[in-house]
């Protein structure tokens, strides 16, 4: 007796994974952050949408868009700081309204009230205002420091990757 041929199998197709990651650049993302850019604007750059932006910095930093941004943007609003010093001599306005908007200050009149000839009031608030920032220039130098030494290794480690490849 003679074997009738069953259907004929079907081939599998391996499973797709999806498109390929876009390449996000991470050192940009940072700098890019210390020039206040929005999540959209840096995404956009990279043509992926906030969510990807999001969820790659989670994975490579264990922390979202948010969370970073408050760390890496602290740079950016010290040297506007010090930009507004420079800009408070030829243009008081901007330098106000700058100060209000982007640097949270306020005219000041309703948190201090100094009397006349309290010189020496007004230097010791001002020291203490500029130990402060000093300080809390000191912690960003350190977190940023341990973001680009994070970065250092990721580097490293996807150049391996792509050279035993």
């Amino acid at each position: 007796m003679v074997k009738k041929p069953g259907p004929k199998p079907i081939p599998v197709r391996p499973v797709s994974k999806g498109l390929p990651q876009k390449e996000i650049i991470l050192d940009q993302v940072i700098y890019w952050m210390g020039l206040q850019a929005t999540a959209e604007e840096i995404a956009g750059s990279f043509f992926v949408s906030p969510d990807t932006l999001d969820n790659r910095l989670k994975e490579h930093f264990g922390c979202g868009f948010s969370e970073l941004f408050k760390i890496a943007c602290t740079p950016g609003k010290l040297s506007l700081r010090r930009y507004q010093f420079d800009l408070a001599k030829r243009n008081s306005a901007l330098a106000i309204f700058l100060g209000k908007n982007w640097l949270n200050q306020t005219d000041g009149r309703e948190d201090k009230k100094y009397e006349s000839g309290s010189f020496d009031q007004i230097m010791k608030d001002i020291a203490a205002d500029n130990h402060r920032q000093s300080v809390l220039l000191k912690e960003q130098e350190e977190v940023m420091n341990k973001l680009r030494a994070k970065l250092g290794t990721l580097s490293k480690t996807d150049s391996e990757h792509s050279s035993g490849e």
